[in-house]
């Protein structure tokens, strides 16, 4: 064979093979995705299966969300923390309304609800709110979760009307009056913010003007989040708005005043209460403080730690919170033990 037949094959090969290589190439290249559109369309999902609401308990405004299921019997009721609103609960409550009626409240004083005449921020007042909306619903039997702030209003709720609540699930917190307090005093290790967010005045007047700086850094930009990625600045933007005008900031620090208080009010409970409690809480969170904390105010305690978890659970670890929720009020639901 002649030597330029060779030099033609093989010009010919090298062709194919630089052709497909950059077809393979090509289709390993990532694709730019349009993640407003996505993100935009969840909320539009989202906004279709949940509907917004206001009405007047105690002399204030409450905002509240519902969806899910149309049963007033199969109740579940979800209080968020701070510095947040009802929509620390967005991941959540697509979940448990496929089984549940979802109630989320804006707590008096926060998100869209309005501020007290008062500025009474007690819990078992806190808690008087929530039941007064219930009753409104025509709601008697409920399913209630706390985070953070929301736990010591859940368990004021409880303690006052045992026989609406079922069960009772409290999320990287701890009650005043059982031993919180310990967890309060910095000079024995224990943090800051609680003696400085409850004394008075002060508070206001070093972070006003830097509102949303001093709670982005507080909060969501600090180890209490420890999957960063979870929460988005769009996510501190959409919490932070209820917290820079004036008079939130009052609201929020109102109830870490209210604590000495309300150790007061749930000294008054003589006896543990007797309905299931789930103690949930991020490895990088509270801990086995959750626990510890509430198996002194109840006598049906279990607890669960989730890993690689940090303190604002419902943001950070939204499936895992959302199954052992459903686990924990199935089994009181159908009183499987």
């Amino acid at each position: 064979m002649k030597k330029w037949i060779y030099w033609i094959i093989a010009l010919f090969t090298l062709v194919i093979t630089f052709a497909t290589a950059a077809v393979v190439v090509e289709a390993q290249q990532p694709q730019t995705v349009d993640m407003s559109r996505s993100i935009a369309a969840n909320e539009e999902n989202f906004n279709a299966r949940f509907t917004h609401h206001m009405t007047e308990v105690n002399g204030i405004r409450l905002h509240y969300v519902t969806g899910g299921q149309e049963n007033r019997n199969e109740t579940v009721v979800l209080l968020h923390g701070y510095p947040q609103t009802w929509y620390g609960w967005r991941k959540v409550m697509p979940t448990l309304a496929e089984r549940y009626t979802v109630i989320v409240p804006d707590m008096r004083g926060l998100g869209e609800s309005s501020r007290p005449d008062d500025s009474d921020y007690t819990k078992k007042v806190v808690a008087d709110d929530i039941y007064k909306l219930l009753q409104s619903l025509e709601v008697d039997r409920i399913y209630v979760t706390g985070q953070d702030m929301g736990a010591p209003v859940t368990y004021s709720l409880a303690a006052q009307h045992p026989d609406m609540v079922a069960a009772v699930a409290l999320i990287d917190s701890g009650i005043p009056g059982f031993r919180l307090e310990a967890a309060m005093d910095s000079a024995d290790g224990g943090t800051w913010h609680f003696g400085f967010f409850a004394a008075p005045k002060f508070p206001e007047m070093l972070t006003e003007g830097r509102e949303k700086e001093f709670l982005t850094k507080f909060a969501f930009r600090s180890p209490y989040v420890y999957r960063q990625e979870t929460v988005t600045d769009a996510d501190i933007d959409k919490y932070l708005r209820s917290y820079i005008t004036p008079g939130d900031m009052s609201a929020g620090f109102g109830y870490y005043r209210a604590f000495a208080q309300d150790a007061k009010d749930n000294a008054i409970n003589e006896t543990l209460l007797s309905m299931p409690f789930l103690a949930i809480a991020g490895e990088k969170g509270t801990g086995n403080f959750t626990l510890t904390n509430i198996a002194q105010a109840a006598s049906n305690v279990r607890g669960v730690i989730l890993q690689n978890c940090g303190h604002f659970v419902y943001d950070e670890c939204p499936s895992e919170l959302s199954q052992q929720l459903l686990s924990f009020f199935d089994a009181e639901r159908f009183d499987v033990r």
